[in-house]
């Protein structure tokens, strides 16, 4: 299918959250201030830590086998894009480095793009069962019941028995685990 790729970042595409590291950085580059906190919007908050840090420098540990799978669907023209609930800053910093999606999309403030919120915001954008969505966790189940394709980094018995469900109901569904 030439449907486009969306991909998840933290736990997916890095085998890490960049929340800790977020974190640290806010705390090294000494801007904390409490009253961040006190919102309980969670795109607010991400927002507003992640416009006062430096990425310069950082690490991100990638996952080679996905990278290498994205390149190859790239080079077949097939549209990538990241999808995540970090900050557009951390999309735009992992993109940047990265140098393979056709866009990079994030927690915008407002929009916190996780669970719920990241399937409708796909489904919107690309059409229920329009797109594939590749995953790790229990939180993206919401995202793969509008996506043509389901691919997972981990095989999980969780993952497996609960997507399994979702296959037999939509019997088109491919899924696939990549490393």
């Amino acid at each position: 299918m030439d449907f486009p790729i969306c991909v998840d970042l933290d736990g997916t595409l890095l085998r890490g959250s960049t929340l800790p590291m977020v974190a640290r950085l806010y705390l090294e580059q000494r801007l904390f201030l409490l009253k961040d906190f006190s919102s309980v919007r969670w795109a607010a908050v991400k927002k507003s830590v992640c416009s006062r840090i430096d990425f310069s420098g950082q690490v991100f540990e990638f996952r080679a086998g996905l990278v290498s799978f994205l390149k190859e669907r790239r080079d077949c023209g097939i549209k990538i894009f990241l999808v995540t609930g970090a900050d557009q800053k951390v999309a735009d910093e992992v993109a940047g480095r990265i140098g393979l999606f056709h866009d990079a999309i994030g927690s915008d403030g407002f929009r916190h793009l996780v669970g719920r919120n990241k399937a409708r915001y796909l489904a919107e954008r690309f059409g229920k069962f329009r797109f594939a969505y590749i995953g790790d966790s229990y939180r993206d189940m919401f995202v793969w019941r509008y996506a043509s394709e389901i691919i997972i980094v981990k095989n999980s018995w969780i993952l497996v028995s609960v997507l399994s469900a979702i296959k037999r109901r939509e019997q088109n569904m491919i899924c696939r685990f990549v490393d």
